[in-house]
């Protein structure tokens, strides 16, 4: 599911970018909205924390989230950093016992509050006492009206934030007034930030591909315990145990455990759940994947490090997992929680030269066709570009031969070795 979050900058006095207010959209194409609800709170919160990130939408600043008075005291917004997110009271609050009492304990946990769209309401007196910063609404409001509010409010020690500002008058006036921080159109229109949401069903999956990858002491018990948490993937995971070509016949899956051992249960258990990560049907996508897991695993072989072959292999598939999920990869990363070394492999840090995460830069330009640039790479590893290709090669005829024939595995291709599969790099664009 895709998600949208408006965002308008706010301004110092130097001009100097010091927060952004996160706003409420729907869909990509709106521009504005007038959902002032908690459910368009919770929305805003949970794709700024959980989806987007709040390093992405905010490049270290703080951002304002509006809140409905009735709702100050929901104990989600305790869960909120206080360090980065300011909770904006609107204007429409009515002030009763619940929402002093609420303000007081948002405060006492650290939260800055800011009063939203003030115009001088008397109603809204009671509640100056609570916040840090007062906005003064430019639109709503006549300069006289705003010059009488702005020395009333700092004479009372109030931050003052003028918004919908929309012309470099206004902008003049809001700094004669003595105003902190300003925010309008006259800086910027609110910019559209998208993402894609990553469902509960992905998350579980991701944790049960963390629990399989990342542990090397990872017993065939503990394996089984993992895998059976999931009906789906134990279905699978039989069916490809059963195939003729591991002897068929198991009918739990200690025997598939026993017949397969742990680090192939581990390949093809991230084989197995690459479809259902997908964010869109791309067949073709995941079945890149596989052959550069497959790749990247013959790679490790031919350096001589063997050992490194199980952990090169689910690099190299991890590395297309934010195309086929349509989520960056840092984001999927922290739920992995992968090991610092296929984490600077997967983000591909210059700095990290050790030899996992060389091997995907090699297997990248060799899938784009940026031929010398694969060959001087590889010969930082002692390898020449023929070995290189006869990796890829093997990996398209390996995923071929272990087409798992259920729906969970990846479509294949029928290329046959020698005659249909390629006889150098396939073009891929990342």
């Amino acid at each position: 599911m895709d998600v949208h979050i408006g965002r308008q900058a706010i301004l110092d006095r130097q001009k100097h970018i010091v927060g952004y207010e996160l706003l409420f959209r729907s869909g990509k194409g709106q521009t504005s909205s007038d959902r002032s609800d908690f459910s368009a709170t919770a929305t805003v919160l949970s794709g700024a924390l959980l989806d987007l990130g709040l390093d992405r939408l905010a490049d270290g600043c703080r951002v304002l989230v509006n809140v409905p008075g009735e709702h100050l005291g929901h104990p989600a917004l305790s869960l909120l950093p206080p360090d980065r997110i300011v909770l904006e009271i609107l204007e429409t609050t009515v002030v009763t016992p619940e929402v002093h009492q609420a303000c007081q304990s948002l405060r006492k946990r650290g939260f800055v509050l800011v009063l939203d769209d003030y115009i001088g309401q008397p109603e809204l007196e009671p509640l100056i006492d609570h916040v840090w910063c007062i906005k003064l609404d430019f639109r709503a409001t006549d300069l006289d009206t705003l010059r009488m509010l702005s020395h009333r409010l700092r004479a009372r020690g109030k931050k003052l934030l003028a918004e919908k500002l929309e012309t470099a008058a206004d902008y003049e006036s809001a700094l004669q007034m003595g105003c902190d921080y300003f925010q309008g159109y006259y800086f910027e229109r609110p910019i559209i930030v998208a993402g894609r949401r990553v469902s509960v069903r992905q998350l579980n999956l991701i944790q049960v591909l963390s629990a399989l990858s990342t542990r090397e002491d990872l017993s065939l018990t503990e394996a089984e315990k993992i895998v059976s948490q999931d009906v789906g993937l134990t279905v699978k995971l039989l069916r490809f145990a059963n195939t003729a070509i591991h002897g068929g016949a198991v009918d739990s899956l200690g025997q598939c455990f026993m017949r397969l051992g742990v680090l192939e249960i581990r390949r093809f258990v991230a084989i197995l759940l690459l479809p259902q990560l997908s964010s869109s049907s791309n067949p073709s996508m995941i079945e890149r994947a596989v052959i550069r897991g497959r790749m990247c695993e013959n790679l490790a072989h031919a350096i001589g490090r063997e050992n490194l072959g199980p952990t090169a292999f689910l690099t190299g598939m991890l590395s297309m997992l934010d195309a086929i999920m349509g989520v960056p990869l840092t984001q999927i990363l922290k739920e992995l929680h992968v090991s610092d070394e296929m984490y600077h492999a997967l983000v591909a840090t210059d700095r990290v030269q050790s030899p996992l995460a060389t091997v995907p830069k090699v297997t990248r330009p060799y899938e784009d066709g940026r031929l010398p640039e694969c060959t001087a790479i590889a010969a930082k590893l002692g390898m020449r570009f023929q070995q290189v290709s006869g990796c890829y090669m093997e990996a398209i005829r390996w995923t071929s031969t272990n087409n798992l024939q259920n729906d969970g595995a990846p479509p294949v291709h029928a290329w046959t070795p020698g005659k249909d599969a390629p006889a150098g790099p396939v073009a891929v664009k990342r």
